[in-house]
């Protein structure tokens, strides 16, 4: 069930906006990592042995743990693979979460964006450069 809520944005939140693929998951996400902040700043869920610190990523009953798993829930293959059998490590088991959660922006560390360059405005063409785009689309 969805409920929906209405936000009031600056322009320049707004820019931000516009330039998110999918602006509701974005903020469902970031309230869900604000919670995990003001309630707690370490993981109290069981850190099982396999899982080296962690807690278990595939739980149903319960939201996601951004504090073990900051680039969000790993897939289960990969869970299976990494805690189970020993097929993989746990770099290669972040590395299959990051590519399967690319959508989920990475806030585990501070970001500096790099600002767009702005595309060049359009220059009127003056009376000769006319005359020689006509000629030269006529000589083709």
């Amino acid at each position: 069930m969805s409920v929906i809520k209405s936000v009031s944005l600056d322009e320049k939140t707004a820019h931000i906006a516009r330039n998110l693929p999918n602006f509701s998951h974005f903020v469902r996400e970031c309230l869900l990592r604000h919670e995990l902040g003001e309630s707690r700043l370490e993981c109290h869920w069981g850190k099982p042995k396999q899982f080296l610190g962690r807690c278990n990523p595939n739980t149903v009953n319960r939201a996601h743990c951004f504090i073990c798993w900051p680039l969000g829930r790993p897939p289960k293959s990969g869970v299976s693979a990494f805690a189970y059998s020993g097929e993989i490590t746990l770099e290669e088991l972040d590395e299959l979460t990051r590519q399967e959660n690319r959508h989920i922006l990475d806030m585990s560390g501070p970001s500096v964006q790099q600002p767009k360059k702005k595309p060049k405005s359009y220059k009127p063409l003056g009376f000769f450069e006319k005359i020689r785009m006509k000629i030269r689309d006529r000589s083709l």
